[in-house]
């Protein structure tokens, strides 16, 4: 049976059988039974559409999770059109994704041609259309397209076919070992690729789900995770800076999941001092991966490696997925994880491409490998010439935050010389930091100038927003 049958019949069967809450945010609950009663009537209005792009406009309700389901469900294609982002973004994503129909929790009165629909609309009608028992759906379809960041200035649609969604979701299941009991946390930008990794799991073994719904809940996420006994956090490492901030006895976890961001050894020591957790792992990827393909399981006999490579390793890349590297030592990835590319097709060149006839995607990320497991080093794209020399920035990086006290840094060239960025409970003299960098880098890396900074700004996905940092030491 293919993959799409056997998933496309795993969640309606959850959705029609399974006799528990899925969506917990305050005291509000909503159970199995209650969401797919909203995923029924949001497919009346999908019974008619099949592979069209369907814009989602709204917050973290209950008919976000409703919706987002209904859509994959459909066999259309969802696209998350953030609240948050400015209004020619937002223009732009419409566009470019081509939408042809928005559900909405509140108007989206920029947009004027294309047919809209009201939640509460929704929910005041009484139509509602069931599943058919044949999928709707096959493995090459798109499933979603998610934008991310690009170097053009205008962000770039990567388009994630049911295959690699629900290969992704596989090999989640098979290697993180989620579990029924499982309480997932749900608190990033619902535009972040991370959503796939947590709702589809979630929904998949039966799970409940707790989301950041305001604004303000990243204030107090540690008593969301408290309050709701969030049994796994999957998180960017960034995340356990504010957590360590608001943690002040130890919380009981079973999982917790970190990705998106390097895992450095200050924020290893985050996690050991603010949590008990039963298992730790780094996960690594890219929306172009759908979003991940690596994986490390947290061994305590590791840590003199951690200690030695000044970083958590990313592990070892899924069963079945090929690794290769190109002539610039690049990390280059193949498999059924690899998105369908962009929806800018004259980007794709760039960033996939064929070996021996089997495409890859060229991460730009540098590794190495220590005693089988692999690390990333940095970005290609951050290395600069030096007084004729060649320097990895991160590797710059890599070291600072092997010293003690440094709970985050970062280095950037700018008017022909290096200068670092860093956070820690106190200053640290230039002196100590040149003198702990020069113990293992040449001259010519060492940064000419430090900029401290106490306070840390973090973006809507919780990683440590470094343009509000470096407009603030101009």
């Amino acid at each position: 049976m293919p993959i799409t049958n056997n998933f496309y019949k795993k969640i309606i069967n959850n959705l029609r059988k399974i006799k528990k809450n899925f969506y917990l945010y305050d005291d509000k609950k909503i159970s199995y039974a209650e969401l797919f009663q909203k995923i029924k009537k949001i497919n009346f209005y999908l019974k008619d559409l099949k592979k069209k792009k369907i814009g989602l406009y709204c917050d973290k309700s209950e008919f976000y999770y409703s919706a987002v389901i209904a859509i994959i469900l459909s066999g259309n294609t969802w696209i998350q059109i953030p609240k948050s982002n400015p209004v020619e973004r937002n223009k732009y994503i419409i566009k470019e994704s081509k939408v042809e129909l928005i559900f909405q929790d509140q108007n989206i009165d920029y947009i004027k041609n294309i047919k809209k629909i009201n939640f509460h609309q929704i929910q005041k009608n009484t139509n509602h259309k069931d599943f058919e028992n044949n999928t709707p759906f096959k493995a090459n379809d798109i499933a979603s397209i998610f934008f991310t960041s690009g170097s053009t200035g205008e962000p770039k649609g990567v388009k994630i076919t049911y295959q690699n969604m629900i290969s992704c979701l596989s090999y989640q299941i098979n290697n993180l070992k989620y579990s029924k009991n499982d309480i997932f946390s749900d608190f990033h930008d619902s535009s972040f690729v991370m959503s796939l990794v947590t709702i589809l799991p979630c929904i998949y073994v039966g799970g409940s789900i707790v989301p950041f719904y305001k604004n303000t809940d990243q204030i107090v996420a540690s008593e969301i995770i408290k309050k709701n006994k969030v049994s796994v956090l999957i998180t960017v490492p960034s995340f356990m800076m504010i957590l360590n901030n608001q943690i002040k006895k130890k919380i009981n976890i079973e999982k917790i999941i970190l990705c998106g961001e390097n895992f450095s050894l200050s924020i290893f020591k985050i996690v050991k001092n603010k949590f008990n957790f039963k298992k730790l792992f780094n996960c690594y990827g890219a929306t172009e991966l759908s979003p991940w393909a690596f994986y490390y399981k947290y061994k305590s006999k590791d840590q003199k490696d951690f200690n030695r490579m000044g970083q958590i390793p990313i592990g070892k890349s899924f069963k079945g997925l090929l690794i290769k590297k190109n002539k610039f030592k690049e990390l280059l990835i193949s498999g059924n994880v690899v998105s369908d590319g962009y929806t800018q097709k004259k980007l794709n060149n760039q960033k996939f491409i064929k070996i021996q006839k089997r495409r890859f995607y060229n991460t730009g990320d540098l590794f190495t490998v220590y005693k089988n497991q692999y690390y990333i080093l940095g970005r290609n794209d951050k290395q600069i010439k030096i007084r004729g020399y060649r320097v990895n920035l991160l590797e710059i990086d890599t070291n600072l935050r092997k010293l003690e006290g440094i709970n985050y840094c970062f280095s950037f060239f700018k008017k022909n010389f290096i200068s670092t960025i860093y956070s820690s409970n106190n200053i640290i003299t230039e002196k100590k930091l040149k003198n702990f960098l020069k113990q293992g880098l040449p001259s010519y890396m060492i940064p000419k100038k430090f900029y401290y900074i106490k306070k840390l700004k973090f973006n809507k996905n919780g990683k440590i927003d470094r343009n509000f940092m470096l407009n603030k030491i101009k």
